[in-house]
């Protein structure tokens, strides 16, 4: 078993994993055995990285994916020496993208990080001369593939999601209670991520200073968005439904999107902060997951579909790349090609 401290906390996984076998392999879906170390190598290779200064948190969800690969490797080769890395071909490494992507239904994000940890600890190996090659390296992962219709949201699906946050259909006597406070602030949050792009992260960091005066603007660290009459009147009343003396402050660092406290009935207040709680991206995730099974919706569908069919809108209606990384706050253009293939079809 691996162990290895972060900040006096000794981190190890006990974990459980399903796997298909295909081509010569078992077939069918099974449970993995409990197989809760990585190889000493792996850990030696952690240790380095703990050396070099990098955080704690980065080490650890290191850990958690070499963790989730060397189980499966066992599972699939029976060990997890160097010698069945050595020979691992490219259609191996492939399988096992493809085995979370279709089983674990990982995002393009998490396949791109996972990918990124198992490169990095091949390029350790063959710099150790432990390997002749890195096993990992790839041209292009399955997770690279072009998008289809159902990566986007459709338009029924975001007008029937804004019927439903506005209802107060199906919710339970303790839910009506507050709902009058809250669908304010949820369709603000729907407006900013469906009408504007928003990722989950800038959803987050928004502040009161970043809204301007009037609220006619949004100011985030990569670009500044034009918000209409309606958006400004939604984001008006949103305010307007806290009570002033735990809303969020114009012009401070008060978070714009406050934390709500059902007990109490009203919005949380941080007193070690002297500021509105704010809401986490967990917090904003889970609202939206309880709205879009109450309006029936697909089950999967999430912030990340509505900032593609924003990325989408803005192709279709002729932005150029250098519009488009201002518009998005984008550092590189290499994602937006797989947008202007399925814009072309």
């Amino acid at each position: 078993m691996f162990f290895i401290v972060l900040n006096a906390e000794v981190v190890f996984i006990h974990a459980e994993m399903h796997i298909c076998y295909n081509g010569n392999k078992r077939t069918g879906v099974i449970k993995m055995e409990h197989f809760p170390h990585i190889p000493d190598y792996a850990e030696q290779y952690l240790l380095t990285l703990k050396k070099d200064g990098l955080k704690d948190s980065t080490i650890r969800r290191y850990y958690y994916d070499l963790h989730d690969y060397f189980a499966w490797m066992r599972v699939n080769f029976e060990e997890d020496h160097l010698q069945e890395l050595r020979s691992l071909t490219k259609k191996d490494t492939k399988e096992y993208y493809q085995f979370l992507s279709m089983q674990r239904k990982y995002s393009s994000s998490t396949l791109t990080r996972v990918e990124t940890v198992l490169k990095r600890l091949g390029v350790y190996l063959v710099k150790n001369g432990q390997l002749t090659a890195n096993p990992f390296h790839m041209e292009r992962t399955s997770h690279s593939a072009e998008l289809s219709d159902e990566d986007f949201a459709k338009d029924g699906e975001i007008e029937k999601l804004f019927s439903v946050i506005s209802s107060d259909e199906g919710l339970t006597e303790n839910q009506l209670k507050h709902r009058h406070l809250l669908i304010p602030r949820n369709k603000a949050i729907l407006r900013l991520l469906v009408f504007h792009g928003l990722s989950m992260q800038e959803l987050n960091q928004i502040t009161m200073k970043d809204v301007s005066p009037h609220h006619k603007e949004l100011h985030l660290p990569t670009r500044t968005c034009s918000l209409s009459k309606e958006d400004q009147i939604i984001l008006m009343e949103y305010l307007q439904s806290i009570p002033e003396p735990v809303r969020p402050r114009a012009r401070s660092k008060d978070p714009l999107f406050a934390a709500f406290d059902y007990q109490r009935g009203t919005f949380r207040w941080d007193y070690e902060l002297n500021s509105p709680k704010p809401l986490t991206i967990i917090a904003i995730q889970k609202m939206l997951r309880q709205e879009i099974r109450r309006g029936g919706l697909r089950n999967g569908l999430s912030a990340q579909h509505f900032r593609r069919s924003y990325i989408l809108s803005l192709i279709q209606e002729g932005a150029d790349d250098d519009e488009l990384k201002q518009m998005l706050g984008l550092k590189a253009l290499l994602s937006l090609k797989r947008y202007r293939s399925y814009a072309q079809l």
